[in-house]
C-alpha cells in the first residue's frame, strides 16, 4: 500500500514543508513578534505571555501507522543500544514512550528509582 501511494506521499511531504514551515510557522512566529506590542486575543479571551525565545515545530504525524513488525524492530534494536552501553535505558523507554503511551510510567519508574536510592 505504501509503495502504491509512494507519487501522493512525495507530494505531501513537499507541501508540509512548503506549507508547514514556511507557511504555519513563519505566520506563528510573526504573531509572536506582535505580541511584544499587541495582547493576543482569541474568541476575546486574551492569552497568557508567551515565551519569545521558545523553539517552534510542527510535528506531523506517519503516514501509515507501524506494524507490529515495525515495533519489534524499534524494541530490538532499543535493546541492543542499551545493552552495549550505547545509550541509558531511560533514553531507550523515551524513544518509544509515545508508541506505547507511557509517558505515566515515565514518572512512576523515575520515582520508583529514586525511592530505592
Amino acid at each position: 500500500m505504501e509503495l502504491m501511494n509512494q507519487g501522493l506521499v512525495w507530494l505531501a511531504d513537499n507541501l508540509r514543508v512548503s506549507y508547514g514551515e514556511a507557511g504555519i510557522l513563519s505566520v506563528a512566529r510573526m504573531m509572536l513578534r506582535a505580541s511584544r506590542i499587541y495582547k493576543l486575543q482569541v474568541d476575546g479571551i486574551v492569552l497568557p505571555e508567551v515565551d519569545q525565545e521558545a523553539p517552534l515545530t510542527l510535528r506531523w504525524p506517519d503516514w501509515y501507522p507501524a506494524d507490529s513488525a515495525d515495533r519489534q524492530r524499534d524494541a530490538q534494536t532499543i535493546i541492543a543500544l542499551v545493552q552495549e552501553g550505547l545509550i541509558s535505558r531511560e533514553d531507550g523507554l523515551h524513544m518509544i514512550a509515545v508508541d506505547y503511551n507511557i509517558e505515566a510510567s515515565l514518572t512512576t519508574q523515575r520515582d520508583i528509582s529514586e525511592e530505592i536510592e
